[in-house]
């Protein structure tokens, strides 16, 4: 016994294994077909690129099947279109057209649905003098669980036409091929949808810090100056009183309505934040509550549609979502549009609630997002995030229009 052997017994082995490129040089010298089909396969399996997959089936084909030309065919998911088309040899006449129209007419895109091998030289061309240069071709099909692909064989003229054994060799090395391509589609399918996944959390840490960036300057400028008015105020009543002065009634008289005024408008802050009165009473309320204030401010005239309640239909999720895409629209209008009349509707249609948003100002497009602006992104993550559908269309001068759906279930 040699020392690679002995190796391989102490490891759990019995026989040493030599490497892949010894076994597929022994099985050239040998000329066994299957040996070289077998490797052939594995080195199709194990490539991750499309490109590399073709070129690997193309140079081990003629190892294994006596042949002059190849081709392979890769079919997107849907098998409408071509995504890969390599030729080799006498085959590399072939025009991208004649393949095209060979699929379009039904003939490959049949072979393929049937998964066979066949002798397929009427389907690539119906030039007699191309045929007089090509002799028998055959076409082998093969389909995964998302893409499916051909490989082409052809001979030269005068010699002997594929065997059935020649068939099966070929739509063996189809199926590895099918396999491999589906396998090369669902890792880039994976790596891109990482790629989306990252991007959304980036997306939405930004829009985290978008939000605390909003909330510290609303604090800011909503509450500083009445806290420092307030803070003086009382200061200056200190510095009477410990003077052994009189303190105005008057002053005091303010101070208390500075401290009734600082109380509201916390409160008020608080319920942007988190508006109670929906856990109580439902988006209904908390919509025209909405109206409401957008309408004492006059930055639009507002018309609006609505049921007197919801009943109670609605849950957390959906009253919450539905209520900062109202703010995060009405947001948008009053600081892009430049309207002058926004209608608002919502009701409960079909097991469905339907809110919509429409505006007569400047409008916008709606695939263009400005960097550093994610309100739409937010919105449609949000609706979609609770099973619905947010719909916007818009165009520039034209106003714009937002319908969300969300299923009530």
């Amino acid at each position: 016994m040699d020392l690679g052997t002995q190796a391989d017994s102490r490891s759990g082995c019995s026989l040493s294994m030599p490497d892949a490129n010894s076994e597929y040089r022994r099985a050239l010298m040998e000329r066994d077909r299957v040996r070289i089909l077998l490797t052939t396969c594995s080195n199709v399996v194990s490539r991750g690129d499309l490109n590399e997959i073709a070129i690997e089936a193309l140079r081990g084909m003629p190892h294994f099947v006596d042949c002059c030309g190849g081709g392979i065919i890769i079919l997107s998911p849907d098998a409408r279109e071509i995504k890969l088309l390599k030729l080799t040899g006498t085959l590399a006449s072939l025009s991208e057209n004649a393949i095209e129209s060979a699929f379009r007419n039904g003939r490959l895109a049949e072979t393929a649905n049937r998964g066979y091998a066949q002798h397929a030289e009427r389907f690539l061309s119906s030039d007699e003098a191309f045929h007089r240069q090509l002799g028998d071709v055959v076409a082998a099909a093969a389909r995964a669980s998302r893409l499916s692909g051909f490989v082409l064989a052809a001979r030269p003229p005068g010699s002997a036409r594929f065997t059935e054994d020649d068939l099966e060799l070929i739509l063996t090395l189809g199926r590895a091929i099918a396999v491999s391509a589906d396998n090369s589609h669902l890792v880039r399918a994976t790596l891109d949808n990482e790629q989306r996944m990252r991007e959304l959390l980036w997306r939405l840490v930004d829009l985290e810090e978008n939000e605390r960036r909003r909330v510290a300057g609303e604090i800011h400028d909503w509450m500083s100056s009445q806290f420092m008015d307030f803070y003086y105020g009382l200061r200056h009543l200190q510095e009477l009183y410990t003077q052994g002065g009189t303190i105005p009634a008057q002053r005091l008289l303010e101070l208390t309505k500075a401290a009734r005024q600082c109380a509201d408008d916390m409160r008020h802050f608080m319920n942007r934040l988190h508006p109670t009165v929906i856990d109580d009473f439902g988006f209904v309320t908390v919509l025209k509550e909405h109206v409401a204030a957008l309408r004492q401010r006059g930055y639009f005239a507002i018309k609006l549609t609505a049921p007197e309640d919801d009943c109670g239909q609605l849950s957390r999720e959906i009253n919450m979502t539905l209520l900062r895409v109202l703010e995060e629209a009405t947001a948008n209008i009053r600081t892009h549009a430049a309207a002058s009349q926004v209608d608002i509707s919502f009701q409960l249609d079909r097991g469905e609630a339907v809110l919509t948003i429409r505006d007569d100002g400047r409008g916008f497009d709606p695939r263009v997002c400005e960097r550093g602006h994610f309100g739409i992104f937010y919105m449609h993550e949000r609706v979609k995030a609770c099973g619905g559908v947010l719909t916007l269309r818009s165009n520039p001068s034209h106003g714009s229009f937002l319908e969300v759906r969300l299923p009530i279930s």
